[in-house]
């Protein structure tokens, strides 16, 4: 065989290999718009490689099932919001277990965990994930476990509000509260029709929006601590 055609062969070996690595990325890409703004069961896969400008067959040979799909789906949630934050999340169980009574320390923590979700929240380029992650949380028929990684962000929360406070352990209000922290940043994502009406999206700079929703938890949190903290001076 001819140096030519054994040149022409590895080219199109390496073309044939860009192709459907490009089909397996594109058709993850469609299936993340459309499970974010239908749902899982309100997709079809034929609209996702339709979207994707792919087959049912490429579909089939990068994922197997529609359900497999949506667990690298759920994959890119995870290392939005879970596997690229690891480090902070160790910092955060680090300080509850060597510093539990330095509670300054820890309202800075708290302060920087209240910043990280709202930035990784609010980032236009993160939106399909949240809301995804939102329909998650609102699947009342949901395994919790298919998203066990995503509570981290609720029991975090709640660690730092502990240390804050001056509790040893959970309590009702520490549980309810870091509930309410989490899912109202959550929540922006879920009303853009509301966010855009309030001018909060449109012809307005989107940092000082994100600062206004980082100073109200702040606040928030103060408010809080002021009236529970009190209560635990003894570090009970």
């Amino acid at each position: 065989m001819q140096r030519g055609s054994l040149e022409g062969e590895e080219m199109n070996k390496k073309q044939n290999e860009q192709t459907k690595g490009g089909a397996e990325e594109r058709i993850l890409k469609a299936a993340l718009k459309l499970f974010s703004a239908q749902g899982y069961e309100g997709t079809t896969t034929r609209e996702i490689v339709q979207e994707a400008g792919s087959s049912l067959s490429m579909l089939n040979l990068h994922y197997g099932s529609k359900e497999k799909l949506y667990d690298k789906v759920l994959e890119r949630v995870f290392e939005v919001f879970y596997f690229s934050k690891l480090p902070f999340y160790m910092e955060i169980l680090d300080a509850r277990k060597e510093h539990p009574e330095d509670r300054e320390l820890n309202r800075e923590l708290l302060r920087r965990y209240i910043d990280m979700i709202a930035d990784t929240v609010l980032d236009p380029k993160n939106r399909e994930v949240v809301l995804i992650l939102n329909r998650e949380f609102l699947n009342q028929a949901q395994d919790l476990r298919k998203i066990e990684p995503m509570l981290m962000l609720f029991m975090n929360m709640e660690l730092l509000l502990q240390s804050c406070a001056g509790c040893r352990k959970s309590t009702a209000w520490t549980r309810e509260f870091s509930f309410q922290l989490v899912l109202s940043m959550f929540s922006h994502v879920n009303y853009p029709g509301v966010a855009e009406f309030l001018s909060m999206d449109k012809g307005e700079d989107s940092g000082q929006t994100r600062a206004l929703v980082k100073e109200y938890h702040n606040l928030s949190v103060d408010a809080v601590l002021l009236k529970y903290a009190e209560k635990s001076d003894n570090f009970s």
